[in-house]
């Protein structure tokens, strides 16, 4: 079944290690310093008031300054090789970012040590106007420790603090981690496990095919890949929900086929979620026209309208009923659509199929005349018609079989010697639509017919 999620294509594959490689935990725990954030919602557009020079706010507004950030959060290499590391830029203008490598705390699991496990790196990267991408490199070296589990260490983005500097923002991945993979070169012996257990670069690859990938955070402190004792991959992440709120850790543990099958679920990481969730849709899709039925057979229109339900299936809009039935004499065809608790609610009331009770219709049906028969009025013409100083209703205190409409507003009266109009407050009126609709404000006050 197609999957009907927006994501983006995975990320490119990572480079894998040899066949040897060991089956090490890929630990990120503390690596980017737990600055990953949620995708920040846009702010709105400028409005497009004019000023005094006739020119719109937005037309005046300062350009927001470019933003650079990490394309990714982690980056892996094995002993000996290179990473290649990306900083992007969105928005226009020039900008200018520094950035450099740094040992984790020593309260990471396998940190890395700089001029021992890497090279140290530091520069600064300078974008053109339409320039939108730059790299640079991180270097590991090769030690002699065939047993040991792969390494992290972190890079950083800064702000120069040269005033000649183009105006410039950081991006929410200002941290990323950088782990280095353990290579046993061929021939020697190890304790690595049997070569049909992943490695954590598959597992990894893995992830980096799922779904999940696109919605899961995949570094700093949010995010940990290890292969496990039993030979499986476990993933240790947080999502956002749709609101872009971060999840609670979640711990999946699965085959390479597991972690390609993630999926992210408003926040929570399964697999197979989106195809359970389609699933359930076809199944109530399946049962609504039964449930329909029901609601129909159950209604208090179904006693009027005959025992033919007419037709109940899916509507325009998910999870709704259609009826077509026919009622009164002679036999008027009505139609109705709605959930299946508000076709449970149906009545034939006054010739039309409303959910709710009678009664209720008829109020809104007075209240409405009520509302035209004032518009239609002269005395709307002179008195105040919004909702803080005054109200065109049915009376509440009058049933609606006595067809009562209670006008409470205010109305200005004849002008003084001074050209000032005293204004006439909580100004009333009952009567019926047709009185209503006969009302005239005679010297602030409201009047059946012409003054």
């Amino acid at each position: 079944m197609t999957n009907p999620r927006t994501w983006k294509s995975p990320p490119p594959p990572r480079k894998r290690p040899g066949p040897l490689a060991l089956c090490a935990a890929l630990v990120l725990s503390a690596l980017a310093g737990g600055l990953l954030a949620p995708p920040v919602a846009a702010q709105g557009a400028l409005g497009g008031n004019q000023n005094q020079g006739g020119e719109s706010a937005a037309a005046n507004a300062t350009p927001a300054a470019p933003e650079v950030s990490f394309s990714r959060s982690s980056y892996s290499m094995n002993e000996g090789q290179d990473a290649t590391v990306t900083v992007k830029k969105t928005g226009s203008g020039e900008a200018a970012v520094n950035y450099t490598t740094a040992d984790p705390a020593s309260t990471t699991n396998n940190p890395a040590t700089a001029n021992t496990d890497y090279t140290p790196a530091s520069g600064q990267l300078t974008f053109d106007a339409d320039e939108t991408e730059k790299t640079f490199t991180v270097s590991a070296l090769t030690d002699s420790d065939l047993t040991e589990s792969s390494e992290g260490l972190i890079v950083k983005l800064s702000l120069p603090d040269s005033s000649d500097a183009p105006e410039t923002e950081l991006g929410s991945v200002r941290q990323a981690a950088v782990v280095i993979l353990n290579v046993v070169p061929a021939g020697s012996t190890t304790t690595q496990s049997s070569s049909s257990a992943p490695t954590v670069q598959q597992c990894l690859d893995a992830w980096g095919d799922s779904q999940a990938s696109n919605h899961c955070p995949t570094g700093a402190n949010q995010f940990e890949m290890v292969v496990t004792s039993d030979d499986q991959c476990k993933v240790d992440t947080r999502c956002w929900d749709s609101n872009g709120n971060p999840s609670v850790p979640h711990t999946v543990t699965g085959s390479l086929q597991d972690m390609r099958d993630l999926e992210s679920c408003n926040g929570s990481l399964e697999i197979g979620c989106i195809a359970a969730a389609q699933a359930a849709a076809a199944a109530w899709a399946a049962a609504l026209p039964a449930k329909c039925k029901d609601a129909w057979d159950d209604s208090g229109a179904s006693q009027q309208c005959g025992s033919s339900y007419g037709d109940h299936s899916m509507g325009a809009s998910n999870q709704q009923c259609d009826v077509s039935t026919s009622c009164g004499t002679p036999a008027t065809a009505l139609t109705y659509s709605g959930s299946v608790a508000e076709v449970k609610q149906l009545n034939y009331c006054d010739g039309t199929l409303y959910s709710g009770t009678c009664e209720a219709l008829a109020l809104a049906q007075l209240a409405s005349a009520c509302n035209v028969a004032w518009s239609d009025s002269s005395a709307s013409n002179s008195c105040g018609t919004s909702a803080d100083l005054g109200y065109h209703n049915v009376s509440p205190a009058t049933p609606a079989s006595d067809g009562q409409c209670e006008v409470k507003t205010w109305c200005q009266g004849a002008a003084n010697q001074y050209g000032f109009a005293p204004v006439h407050y909580n100004e009333s009126f009952k009567g019926t639509p047709t009185q209503v609709k006969t009302l005239s404000n005679c010297n602030g006050t409201l009047t059946e017919g012409s003054c």
